[in-house]
């Protein structure tokens, strides 16, 4: 057996990477984290180990690995950051014990914020558990259980006021012992406790119960009756809304649902159990405003009202188009996973007007069409710009009542090669270490008829303008954005909200607005492209909005706004459209496919019926470089709107012009 290492203290310096300890932060039976400054960035970060005392263990070559193997898979979430999951930086070993490197985020505990504060208003505590429990969703789908959600580990932070989940010393399929490793008892359920059921503590229900329970203590100010005490003494627990009158009963139900002592009578996942938490957040509180029911919010029936008769269109689908000489080559590049957070949905929208191509419009109107000109920028892979020419395109401008207006812009036809070459994905996968990038196989060419885009994303101030039209099929929040500001894109809106704001453009103007699909979007980003982004080799914070701590090639890192920008601050593509890299993800029509086996080749809307999920694109203002990519391509639930990164732009079908 080795030598037992004692605690760093503070002023330590490694000796492997460039980290000086400052302090202790938490020593618990696993693991011990540090405060620790990183000498050459010159910023705080969180430094985890193994505790030195488990070399006595038999096991401790076991936790060992675990720990390593639950580093790897942290760290790999951390290529498409979440923003309530704590970011791993870095795997490294000293003194003969791994390190995890996390960011460090000032904040207060849940834990000590209700022994300061109390208990919290439902509305607060529903919208901390909600954003708790979309980063479990994302944990579980990468095979990861937490196993000690208790609320000493989810952190408010100072900066904005919300929730991260935090220390994964125990989490995974770690072999702990019943009486030091079994996470907080006071919030842990008895399968977890209780070592002879090892088997049963590794499941997303353990998280549920952890999670319910530390809800329990944010909404009453107390610690629930410990789960062996339930289980095997008989201990009654006491519902919360005796504890808190004012309690909603869905509030209460959810509650006791998460924390029955029977695995059996818990809710099967995260997403089936954040679903009722989901419902009270609209119908309870004010959280988001102007709401009726919970049946307005997430349909489970998607019928169509029946309209007068609308003069037929020419599919843009038709294969008898010809394609013109002025075509456009671009080839499509790297491919990393989701962040969406996917919540429990039903195959029911099959009938929606939206998928089966009914025009929900008036009598066709003209465009009437200008031009304008803009500079078009490439860059090396050092971020360095190396060619600058005047780029001029075709748009028509909507009036959408009260002064606001929107530019759709004219993207000419062309052909493509949509997905990523095999040496290319063996590069990245080498680069990123990530198996998702067959993603984007097989490669294959897409003839794409032309058809016009938003110039931007859409607006806030185009949200609001759209959201008093008469409604279609669905209530829209006027006001659902995070961040606000009218020029800023419109955010925390689910892709049935993007339908119907499209549904009510289109009732509006006349002509057909729709999500475009994502051989559209791809085919627009690339504006005539074949490197990663459009501006070249790589991007920097001069050239778009996104986490640029992070570099995809060989640039400077850059400025990480932490927010979204106006639109229209970053130089446009050749087809001048703006932010198409970062800033916010946006809504496709398709639906999603783990590959494009079967992918249309003639750009239109790939819909199978089967898939609860959408695809969005273009990476956001808290995506990483390689996130943000022409080619990349992710997912997320349909109903998804409580992200502040998702947002959309438009596609306007054949219309006429002058």
């Amino acid at each position: 057996m080795q030598n037992i290492m004692q605690q760093w203290q503070p002023g330590h310096e490694l000796k492997n990477r460039p980290y000086r300890i400052e302090r202790v932060l938490e020593e618990g039976g696993f693991g011990i984290t540090y405060k620790a400054w990183h000498l050459a960035l010159d910023i705080p970060v969180v430094i985890k180990t193994p505790n030195s005392k488990l070399q006595k263990d038999l096991n401790y070559p076991k936790y060992i690995e675990n720990f390593n193997r639950e580093g790897r898979q942290l760290a790999k979430l951390g290529l498409n950051p979440h923003p309530h999951i704590i970011r791993v930086s870095d795997l490294f070993e000293e003194d003969n014990l791994p390190c995890i490197v996390m960011d460090f985020v000032p904040g207060e505990s849940l834990y000590d914020l209700v022994q300061t504060q109390g208990a919290l208003p439902e509305a607060k505590a529903v919208e901390y558990i909600k954003q708790i429990g979309s980063a479990l969703i994302v944990c579980h789908s990468a095979g990861i259980i937490h196993r000690d959600v208790n609320p000493h580990n989810i952190l408010i932070r100072n900066d904005n006021g919300k929730g991260v989940l935090i220390d994964f010393g125990i989490s995974g399929t770690t072999q702990t012992t019943r009486n030091t490793y079994s996470g907080n008892r006071a919030f842990a359920p008895w399968e977890q406790v209780a070592y002879w059921e090892g088997e049963n503590n590794k499941t997303p229900q353990v998280d549920i119960y952890t999670l319910a329970a530390s809800f329990y203590y944010l909404v009453t100010g107390n610690i629930p009756a410990p789960s062996l005490a339930r289980k095997y003494n008989n201990q009654e627990l006491e519902q919360p809304k005796q504890l808190n009158p004012s309690l909603s009963e869905i509030v209460n139900q959810a509650i006791l649902q998460g924390m029955e002592i029977a695995t059996e009578n818990r809710p099967t996942s995260m997403a089936q159990w954040l679903n009722l938490l989901v419902t009270v957040s609209y119908k309870e509180d004010n959280i988001n405003r102007n709401r009726k029911t919970f049946r307005n919010e997430i349909p489970f029936t998607f019928i169509p009202k029946k309209k007068s008769p609308a003069p037929k269109r020419k599919s843009n689908n038709s294969s008898s188009l010809t394609v013109t000489r002025r075509r456009w080559l671009g080839y499509v590049g790297l491919s990393v996973g989701a962040i969406g957070v996917t919540l429990i949905g039903k195959n029911i929208w099959d009938n929606s007007p939206q998928q089966t191509g009914e025009v929900l419009t008036r009598e066709t109107q003209v465009l009437n069409i200008s031009e304008y000109k803009f500079d078009v920028i490439t860059v090396n892979d050092r971020g360095e710009e190396t060619k600058r020419e005047e780029g001029k395109a075709k748009y028509s401008t909507e009036n959408l009542g009260n002064g606001i207006t929107m530019d759709i812009v004219e993207i000419p036809e062309g052909i493509f090669m949509m997905g990523t070459k095999d040496e290319e994905i063996e590069k990245l996968v080498k680069k990123y270490y990530w198996d998702y990038f067959s993603w984007e196989q097989p490669r294959h060419q897409v003839i794409v008829p032309s058809f016009y885009m938003g110039k931007f994303p859409v607006t806030q101030a185009q949200w609001k303008a759209v959201a008093s039209l008469p409604q279609v099929e669905r209530e829209l929040n006027p006001d659902p954005s995070y961040f606000k500001g009218d020029e800023l894109p419109v955010e925390r809106v689910s892709w049935y909200d993007a339908v119907e704001f499209c549904n009510r453009l289109s009732q509006h103007t006349g002509r057909e607005f729709r999500l475009p699909s994502e051989a559209q979007w791809e085919y627009a980003a690339r504006a005539g492209t074949n490197t990663p982004f459009h501006f070249g080799e790589t991007i920097t914070s001069k050239l778009a909005n996104y986490d640029s701590q992070y570099i995809y090639s060989n640039e400077p890192k850059g400025e990480y706004r932490e927010k979204t920008t106006p639109l229209g601050t970053f130089p446009p593509n050749a087809f001048g459209l703006y932010d198409m890299h970062g800033n916010v993800w946006e809504w496709c029509m398709d639906d999603w496919h783990n590959n494009y086996e079967g992918a249309p080749t003639d750009g239109s809307t790939w819909l199978s019926g089967k898939s609860s999920k959408k695809v969005i694109r273009g990476g956001s203002w808290y995506n990483v470089p390689g996130n943000c990519r022409s080619a990349y391509r992710s997912n997320a639930a349909r109903n998804d709107r409580f992200n502040f990164v998702f947002s959309f732009r438009v596609v306007c079908v054949t219309p006429q012009t002058t």
